[in-house]
């Protein structure tokens, strides 16, 4: 593949993203059989600091299993117009782009911290509904939990604990701007004890009531939920 001029090369089983501003190329080699799939998006109207962060992901990724049954059923979904199959087949395309950027960012992570930061990192991420506390992180990645506390906070900036309240507090406002849920119910599935304690933590850290985020959101724009989640503060 040559993105913009440069050449990028890949294998079998592998996945590739090419963000371009002039042109690519797939070029594949004479005499062998292959099978190649693609999702486009077409032109992007994005800021350029979004444009950067394109070109600084990964190029090719081994393909996950994800992406290999979303690229399946968009292809069974053929290439009728009708409006609704339209919508669904870019919704299946969307979701590829989704897991390669998930995976990139995992691949990040990766080269970024120490091998038991980003297992204990992605462990609270994939978890944090769960109990999560130090013990049981530690335990997972194999460390001490005194060194697992000081090897994160190093390079996290901030411990374990710490990470996973702003990780519940950050799931609980996205929630509150984005569904119709009740406190009950997302202080449940944001890993918190009870809607009591959900509540007290964010009036703590976001200086307003959980009711008093949702109407920001309703105050905006009464039909829509609003995408924007403030920034918590620690």
């Amino acid at each position: 593949m040559i993105i913009d001029g440069v050449e990028i090369n890949y294998r079998a089983g592998y996945m590739a993203f090419a963000y371009t501003e002039q042109n690519y190329e797939i070029i594949l080699p004479k005499g062998i059989e292959h099978h190649v799939c693609w999702c486009h998006t077409g032109e992007l109207s994005i800021p350029r600091k979004y444009k950067a962060q394109l070109k600084a992901i990964p190029n090719i990724l081994p393909a996950s299993n994800l992406v290999k049954l979303l690229i399946n059923e968009g292809i069974s979904l053929g290439h009728s117009e009708r409006v609704n199959l339209s919508r669904l087949r870019n919704s299946l395309g969307e979701a590829v782009f989704n897991e390669y950027f998930y995976r990139a960012n995992m691949e990040e992570e990766d080269s970024i911290y120490p091998t038991a930061v980003a297992r204990a990192k992605r462990y609270i991420d994939n978890n944090f509904v769960n109990p999560c506390d130090l013990g049981i992180v530690a335990e997972y990645v194999s460390l001490n939990p005194r060194y697992l506390l000081r090897l994160f906070k190093q390079h996290m900036g901030m411990t374990p604990t710490r990470y996973l309240w702003r990780l519940r507090a950050e799931k609980g406002v996205y929630l509150l701007h984005q569904s119709k849920l009740n406190i009950n119910q997302i202080a449940d599935q944001c890993g918190f004890q009870s809607p009591h304690h959900f509540s007290r933590h964010i009036k703590e850290n976001y200086g307003k009531s959980p009711s008093q985020l949702r109407k920001q959101t309703w105050d905006r724009d009464p039909y829509q939920f609003n995408e924007t989640v403030p920034e918590i503060r620690y």
